[in-house]
């Protein structure tokens, strides 16, 4: 039996003598249960603890003992497995053991979970019910195995949609940068937009899990096993390759590795003319999808899981019109300027595809990169939203005209209507009209989740943006915004658990580290965030940063004159930064100061300017507040998303 505490380096974080004091207590209770039901707790190994006992039926009544003893204090993920087992001096050890390792991490918290071993043994006996999620292909395990759950008052049942993840599916792959070997070093752009066109590409298959570019890129210039990199990014492939290009000709090697078993599944050359490099794209995608075989829905998956091969669906040729050579370079260096995720960074791609399009006028990749640049910009603040968004969805548009299946274009139109247009009809339905084109692409799943995030449709906004993270696991404004629903959810552990692991990727990202701060102050630990507050503004360059919610901090502790300096603060960059709308700002400042009128006044001025942030008013827990005033709900029936 493996069983251990669910969210326990959350718990730490806001309290180290509570967690501490929590985890004595389960394993206290264990150790008592465990010698009533003839076990040992044999290991433990931080907030988890290995058990074993001489009879499964003992296992589960252990099990269901420890889970009811502790479920109002403790959160519990419990797994049990029958197998054969070496002991020594130093512990347990087996395959028996590493399945039931498996299975407890698959658990939801406050259930139990077993195998069909363990279902066997117990399934006469009258006192315990089982109930039966499907089989699971568990990692590092030969065969599968069926799960089922313990029914129980108050023991919780998950369903098969519920569970972890087990092994990566055979059709799963990450691209790696492909390497720059022109004579060239400043080429490397070049190599990067191919890689990262592959990608997207892939991404297109409906039956292909692709890991996204941010956390393929992460392993860019490292020297890593092909092994680690897969198991980080949770897939069972790996294509890597270099480029060479030369004059107007462009030779592409690409090896596409089992990351299982080290086998090389194709390694093959392409020569053609750089004219042609959208073909070339389109080849080494189609020729990943027809080496993978097909993973259906079980029972099926066990075929394909042993190598059995099934005709499969890769995403549709398309039929450019021929590219421009010079256009195309551009638009590969504006991508690269894109890739960086600042405003500087969107300027200067605005910068390079204006001049693509120059050169050609139906590079349709050129006018979504636009679209994106300008929707990032308005949402942001850094353009006036009319220009941002009139520009963006201009480029939009045109983007559609010349490919209609561009899902950038999409994207972008969706996130128009939902910040601008403030139209949630339309917006949901370009956003699933990209989710159909690039089913597999993380920034669709990404935008989805926040679009449900902000109407409020929490489940679907944390589902939406778990499967981001599947797609891009090391993506820390994917990770960040995983947290934030969980935040506005009220799940206010899982979030902490959320954040931590961001921080582990990230330990800089400062958007990760306001919602840490804001989710420590709804969980009633107003020191600590304090403290995460205070960390983000060290991280930033300008001293105005977080000076909001460090000013509705310092109000709501009774620090009015802390307050006021930070509003202080608000108007220096008003001075500094004309044009620049600071409305949301105060708003949060006057809620803390309880100036609810004036935070009124200054929301209401947000929504006459269509500031992009106001559509958060809801999803933002410290405008709770608000839903009283009669005020508050004209603006919101004013900005018509929410029914």
């Amino acid at each position: 039996m493996f069983a251990d505490i669910v969210g326990y380096t959350a718990m730490m974080q806001r309290n180290e003598q509570d967690a501490v004091a929590s985890r004595n207590r389960f394993r206290e209770l264990l150790g008592e249960c465990t010698a009533r039901h003839g076990g040992e707790a044999v290991q433990h190994y931080g907030d988890g603890t290995l058990s074993v006992f001489p009879s499964a039926v003992e296992a589960a009544e252990c099990a269901l003992a420890v889970q009811r003893g502790l479920r109002e204090e403790v959160p519990l993920r419990i797994g049990l497995h029958v197998g054969d087992i070496v002991r020594d001096d130093e512990g347990v050890y087996g395959n028996g053991v590493n399945v039931a390792a498996r299975v407890q991490a698959l658990a939801a918290p406050g259930s139990i979970l077993v195998t069909d071993r363990v279902e066997e043994e117990v399934r006469n006996h009258a006192t315990l019910e089982l109930a039966r999620l499907g089989e699971r292909r568990l990692k590092n395990v030969e065969r599968p195995v069926t799960v089922f759950a313990i029914v129980d008052d108050g023991i919780v049942v998950p369903d098969a949609n519920g569970l972890s993840a087990g092994a990566p599916s055979v059709r799963s792959v990450a691209v790696l940068p492909f390497v720059n070997m022109s004579a060239d070093p400043e080429r490397e752009f070049f190599s990067d937009g191919i890689s990262e066109e592959i990608i997207n590409r892939l991404a297109q298959s409906p039956d292909l899990k692709v890991t996204s570019r941010t956390s393929s890129f992460a392993f860019k210039g490292r020297t890593v096993d092909i092994r680690e990199i897969a198991h980080t990014l949770d897939v069972r492939h790996v294509l890597e390759g270099s480029v060479r290009s030369s004059g107007r000709r462009v030779r592409v090697t690409a090896q596409l590795i089992d990351a299982e078993s080290g086998f090389h599944v194709f390694s093959e050359n392409w020569d053609r003319d750089v004219e042609d490099v959208f073909v070339i794209q389109d080849e080494v995608a189609g020729a990943i999808a027809a080496s993978l075989p097909a993973v259906l829905t079980d029972p099926s998956a066990r075929r394909a899981e042993s190598g059995e091969r099934t005709a499969v669906r890769p995403a549709p040729a398309r039929n450019p019109s021929p590219l421009d050579p010079v256009a195309y370079d551009l638009y590969l260096r504006g991508r690269h300027h894109w890739n960086q995720w600042s405003p500087e960074g969107a300027l200067k791609s605005i910068e390079l595809y204006r001049r693509a399009i120059d050169e050609d006028p139906h590079l349709a990749a050129a006018h979504a990169g636009l679209a994106s640049s300008y929707t990032f910009l308005g949402a942001i603040g850094r353009l006036p939203s009319v220009e941002a968004y009139g520009e963006a969805r201009t480029a939009a548009l045109r983007a559609l005209a010349s490919e209609p299946d561009s899902a950038e274009a999409e994207v972008a139109l969706g996130l128009i209507a939902l910040f601008h247009e403030w139209n949630a009809e339309r917006a949901e339905r370009h956003l699933d009209r990209a989710l159909a084109l690039s089913p597999g692409l993380a920034t669709v799943h990404h935008y989805r989740g926040m679009f449900f995030t902000i109407l409020g449709r929490h489940s679907a906004a944390v589902a939406a943006l778990q499967r981001a993270v599947e797609l891009d696991p090391l993506s820390p404004p994917i990770n960040a915004d995983l947290a934030r629903a969980l935040m506005c959810s009220g799940e206010l552990d899982a979030a902490l658990e959320q954040i931590a692991l961001t921080l582990g990727i990230a330990p800089t990202f400062r958007s990760v580290i306001e919602t840490k701060a804001i989710t420590l102050w709804m969980s009633g630990d107003a020191e600590a965030a304090l403290a995460a507050v205070n960390a983000y503004r060290a991280l930033s360059p300008t001293p105005f940063a977080g000076a909001a919610i460090l000013g509705y901090m310092k109000a709501r502790m009774g620090d009015l004159t802390g307050a006021i300096e930070q509003h202080q603060r608000l108007e220096e960059r008003e001075r500094t930064r004309p044009g620049v709308s600071l409305d949301l700002d105060y708003s949060v400042l006057y809620l803390g100061m309880r100036k609810f009128e004036w935070a009124l006044n200054r929301l209401e001025k947000a929504a006459d300017s269509r500031a992009g942030g106001v559509v958060f008013v809801v999803s933002n827990p410290l405008w709770g507040e608000l839903d009283e005033y009669p005020r508050f709900r004209e603006i919101r029936k004013r900005i018509g998303l929410w029914k």
